[in-house]
């Protein structure tokens, strides 16, 4: 369930009471009410001469601390503005005044074509109704583009785009452009029918001239947008304004804003509020990429309500704007450390004490969009700030604020808001009373200490407040003058930006108990396999204990990637109670390295969390998660049963939950074992949960072995043996012996000693061909065009090109120690079997003679169709100095 909202806690309110539109300044005339009672001698006609002056003040600041404000001029308008990424054709569009970096277009305030054929466009787009900074990037139809001086380089264009920069402080035609040594007078009043008049005084716009070509602009006109450091603003020390110049520092902005023509035109500034705001604004230690923690980065329309205009600019600082004293004030989202301690002996009245707001002004989550200056300056959504502590406090009912952000440009300033939006507004506890006239200096937004033994607020532990509401109540059955407040707890963490820490900045109705300490807790990690779906999953499993397991409610995990920079919350767990155990998780999924990829290291975060809430250390661990390099067991009982040519096999399952496959591997001897160089894969894929596959009939050796999901393959296999004896009897049987003679044709192959061997092997990968001689004709001739049964026999051995009478060094034996076969004293034979050389025997068949050499070549084993069969054999090596060593060879059709 979830509960949206469009509230907007710490902005500016509207007023549209006429009798409010007038600044007023309540603390002159409080004060001097105060002064005429302190002097008075009768209470009659002087008193109540107090009371009205002091309720006039009551009526007009009572109404305008709602959302902590107080009142302030009129701050109406119409319209809100449009999207920046365009440009538009509109004679009634209204000035746009551009503040901080952004990007965008503007308006087209002229447009003309010249030159033969109408070749020429020539366009104005006036982007800021005053003087900028500087103009920077330009982009074409969203892309930014290289440019030299005026003209874009881009090869996509062609040379075909020119655009001249003014930035608004041209006063005259003859005035260069800022990227450019061309005047107006030299291009546009060159070319087009506009007149030496025609400057644009004040106004910062880019002209552009397009060179009509039909295969660059094929799309028509592009889209000419710019990053713009936008006006120079005024900042003040020690309230003496300076030489405007550029900044994106929210407090300098809204006081800019306040003061200008197109805004409220008022100077009534309190300088020290916004001076202390801009410091607090400029802080370049807050973010971690070291930009200021408050900017404002944004366009304000001519037609925009001010109120609205106020309202974004609040939240790109979470700051409070308001009218006290005669002049505007602004407190940014920063934490004041409390002066002022009032106690039991300044109340005047009973104490209300809300521990939990309504949910109609409570929320647990914020989101909403931001304009993402690192990817174009377009519209975004910043990550949702969520807390499962706060969805939990909520019952489970997800209640979300939508807070944009249409001034902010950073997502880092984004997430820093958003977090203080709701840490801010979740401590709860408010406290409502009457005061005396120690509280008559206290303004909204002050930050103040109350001390209340009884509420656990002792001395030294004072509970600190925000003042909220604040209002002059005077008492007629007493006879004095009260200050009723109200107050909303706050903390100094409550405006910070760090990894969520709750324990921190939640202090709602829990914290009227002691403070308890919460014990430690110990961290276990492993990694098991999970079947979900008929997929298996690697899961992280994360174990919390304690010794004091009693004194631990809940624990809150987080993990991530150790090469990641955020964490993902695994959730907040109740106790289990086993033991010290407290709580046990499993993160499903998680990635884990094949064969051959390095270790993925993994950061665990556990924080054990009490009865009240509070937070105890947080443990933070790594785990290694490494390949797995334990191959499954093999199957067993493997079968076979022969119908026609086809043998079917049959095997009992492995039972690994990270099985992959099967895999079928034949040798034509049947003494071969799993692992020789003459044993090959027929099927490499077998998939679970199969345990059957066909293949054609052939006298040898069969095995299957099994394969995990890393890629681990058995160490052995189940086998059977098919002798030539089960094979149905065909009716003619022709066979070929090439050995010892080997009188084919051959490719990088010698014959020496009746034996058949590489002549150049000194590199890995090597290859030899050798074409059967078939006694003489080069192929089989079955008489006519049928199915062929093929099999051959083979005898190789290993030679090593250094053997010295069968031996070879120790040097010389290839891969590990792990990878050596059979004994230790066999390891330097000549013959060892290392696996690093292969022979593939393989035929193909057709119709005719002629065709044979158009036909491929297949697996030497199985069945041809055809009346011609040609044989030949593949000899190669994936070590260096090793050569397969044929000491005999034949082929056999049977037909």
């Amino acid at each position: 369930m979830s509960i949206n909202k469009h509230n907007t806690p710490f902005n500016v309110l509207r007023h549209n009471r006429q009798f409010e539109i007038a600044p007023r300044e309540p603390v002159t005339a409080i004060a001097t009410a105060i002064t005429l009672a302190v002097g008075a001698t009768t209470g009659g006609v002087v008193y109540y001469a107090i009371y009205g002056l002091t309720y006039l003040a009551i009526s007009m600041v009572t109404t305008a601390l709602i959302g902590a404000l107080t009142p302030k001029p009129d701050l109406g308008g119409v319209n809100q503005s449009n999207g920046l990424q365009v440009n538009n054709k509109n004679a009634l569009a209204p000035a746009q005044f551009v503040y901080g970096k952004v990007r965008k277009g503007g308006t087209i305030t002229f447009s003309e074509s010249t030159g033969g054929n109408q070749k020429i466009l020539h366009q104005v787009i006036s982007i800021a109704g005053h003087e900028v900074d500087s103009i920077e990037d330009i982009y074409v139809n969203d892309i930014p583009v290289q440019m030299t001086n005026e003209n874009v380089t881009e090869s996509i264009w062609d040379n075909k785009i020119k655009i001249y920069v003014h930035t608004g402080n041209q006063t005259s035609a003859t005035d260069t452009f800022a990227n450019s040594t061309q005047t107006l007078a030299t291009t546009l009043h060159s070319e087009t029918t506009a007149t030496s008049d025609f400057i644009g005084k004040g106004i910062a716009y880019l002209y552009c001239r397009f060179e009509y070509d039909s295969s660059v602009f094929s799309n028509g006109v592009p889209v000419i947008t710019a990053v713009i450091k936008g006006k120079k603003v005024a900042t003040t020390i020690n309230g003496v304004a300076q030489t405007p110049a550029w900044t994106d520092n929210a407090a300098w902005i809204i006081r800019d804003f306040l003061t200008s023509e197109y805004g409220l035109q008022d100077s009534s500034i309190d300088y020290a509020t916004f001076e202390e705001a801009a410091s607090v604004s400029a802080d370049t230690t807050i973010l971690s990429d070291g930009s200021k923690q408050y900017a404002i980065n944004g366009v304000i329309q001519a037609t925009e309500q001010i109120g609205n205009v106020l309202q974004n600019m609040m939240t790109s600082c979470g700051g409070t704007l308001f009218w006290g004293a005669g002049a505007w004030r602004l407190f940014v989202g920063s934490f004041v450390a409390p002066t002022k301690i009032l106690t039991l002996d300044d109340l005047r009245s009973g104490i209300s004490l809300d521990t939990r707001m309504s949910m109609a002004n409570n929320f647990n989550a914020v989101r909403g969009t931001f304009v993402d200056a690192s990817a174009g300056w377009v519209s975004a959504d910043y990550p949702q700030i969520n807390s499962s502590l706060f969805l939990s406090d909520d019952n489970g009912v997800e209640s979300v604020l939508d807070l944009n952000l249409p001034f902010t440009s950073n997502v880092i300033a984004a997430q820093r808001l958003a977090k203080q939006m709701l840490y801010r507004n979740r401590e709860q506890l408010t406290l409502s009373a009457e005061f005396g006239l120690n509280a008559l200096d206290i303004e909204v937004g002050d930050f103040i200490k109350f001390r209340n033994d009884r509420y656990g607020w002792t001395t030294g532990n004072e509970k600190t407040f925000e003042v909220t509401e604040w209002r002059l109540s005077p008492n007629v059955d007493n006879g004095d003058l009260r200050v009723a407040m109200t107050l909303r707890e706050s903390s100094s963490s409550a405006f910070g930006f760090n990894e969520a820490d709750e324990q921190d900045i939640i202090n709602n109705n829990t914290t009227l108990l002691p403070y308890y300490s919460v014990p430690n807790v110990g961290v276990t990690v492993s990694k098991e396999y999970r079947e979900v779906n008929e997929s298996v999953v690697n899961v992280l499993v994360i174990e919390a204990t304690s010794n004091e397991i009693e004194r631990v409610e809940s624990v809150i995990v987080k993990y991530k990637k150790t090469s990641d920079t955020v964490f993902k919350s695994v959730g907040q767990a109740i106790l289990v109670n086993e033991g010290n155990t407290a709580a046990r998780f499993e993160v499903v999924g998680i990635d884990a390295p094949q064969v051959n990829e390095p270790p993925i290291n993994y950061t665990i975060s556990v924080t054990p969390v009490n009865a009240l809430g509070y937070k105890g250390t947080t443990i933070t661990t790594t785990f290694n998660v490494t390949h797995d390099t334990t191959p499954p067991s093999a199957p067993t009982n493997l079968t076979h049963l022969l119908s026609g040519g086809t043998a079917f096999f049959n095997w009992s399952p492995v039972s690994a939950l990270d099985l992959s496959h099967y895999k079928l591997h034949y040798s034509s001897n049947s003494s071969a074992n799993f692992g020789d160089a003459s044993t090959l894969v027929k099927v490499e894929k077998i998939a679970r949960p199969a345990t059957s596959v066909s293949f054609p009939a052939l006298a040898g050796k069969f095995f299957v072995s099994s394969v995990d999901k890393t890629g681990n393959e058995s160490t052995t296999a189940t086998a059977v043996v098919i002798t030539p004896s089960e094979l149905p009897t065909l009716g003619q049987s022709d066979t070929d012996t090439e050995s010892t003679s080997f009188s084919g044709s051959k490719t990088n192959l010698t014959v020496s000693g009746g034996k058949l061997f590489m002549t150049s092997f000194a590199n890995a990968n090597s290859t030899g061909v050798y074409e059967f001689d078939h006694g003489g004709s080069s192929y089989f001739d079955v008489g006519t065009s049928r199915t062929v049964r093929l099999s051959y026999a083979i005898t190789v051995s290993r030679k090593h090109q250094d053997a010295v009478n069968g031996e070879v060094d120790w040097d010389d034996i290839p891969n590990n120690w792990d990878t050596w076969p059979n004994n230790f004293d066999t390891w330097t034979d000549e013959d060892a079997d290392f696996s690093d050389y292969a022979v593939i025997v393989e035929a193909r068949a057709a119709d005719t003679a002629n065709n044979l050499a158009s036909a491929s070549f297949v697996d030497a084993s199985g069945e041809v169709v055809g009346r011609f069969v040609e044989f030949r054999a593949t000899l190669s090596n994936t070590g260096p100095k090793i050569t397969p060593n044929i000491s005999a060879l034949s082929a056999t059709v049977e037909y």
